[in-house]
């Protein structure tokens, strides 16, 4: 009888411990990716906005890194928030969560279709750096997604292109 209870309470023990365990590093992960779960306190908050005549989803919370003072600043003027309307018509936003000179960290963001073709939403991912100035991803049989810095650096242009169709924006940094 005490031979069973100690069994089921090494038993528990040992799956709480495991639980923990992975849980931790399930944290860790998300946070390296730039998943949704934000452990340190270095996030703004940002909701669904309609500043750029249209309601863009977007999660409620980034993890805004500043970047690093030696980057190069047409690279580093990326971190942050960018609004602009694709070919003057659709509404999308741009954050730049994290940026370094081999990739970035961004959530795009867009406006449903105005002729009802798809609906808004919004997706982070990895996206490459080209220095001295651009931040892409997609390509192949995606849709390619470029953004060039502006001289200012305060706008960037981007180029949308899939088999051949190029839509264009120029994004201004939300302050």
């Amino acid at each position: 009888m005490i031979r069973r209870k100690w069994n089921k309470m090494a038993i528990a023990v040992w799956g709480l411990l495991s639980f923990f365990v992975i849980t931790v590093g399930l944290l860790r992960f998300a946070t390296q990716t730039g998943a949704d779960i934000i452990l340190n306190k270095s996030y703004q908050i940002f909701q669904a906005s309609t500043s750029v005549s249209g309601t863009i989803p977007f999660p409620s919370t980034l993890d805004i890194i500043p970047p690093d003072p030696n980057l190069p600043k047409e690279i580093a003027a990326f971190s942050g928030v960018w609004e602009g309307a694709w070919d003057g018509i659709l509404p999308s936003r741009l954050a730049i969560e994290k940026v370094d000179l081999e990739k970035a960290i961004a959530v795009y963001g867009w406006a449903d279709n105005p002729d009802g073709r798809f609906k808004g939403s919004w997706v982070r991912l990895k996206a490459r750096v080209i220095v001295p100035r651009i931040i892409e991803w997609g390509g192949g049989d995606k849709t390619k997604f470029t953004f060039t810095m502006g001289k200012d650096l305060k706008t960037i242009n981007g180029n949308r292109e899939l088999k051949g169709d190029v839509s264009l924006v120029t994004m201004r940094k939300k302050e």
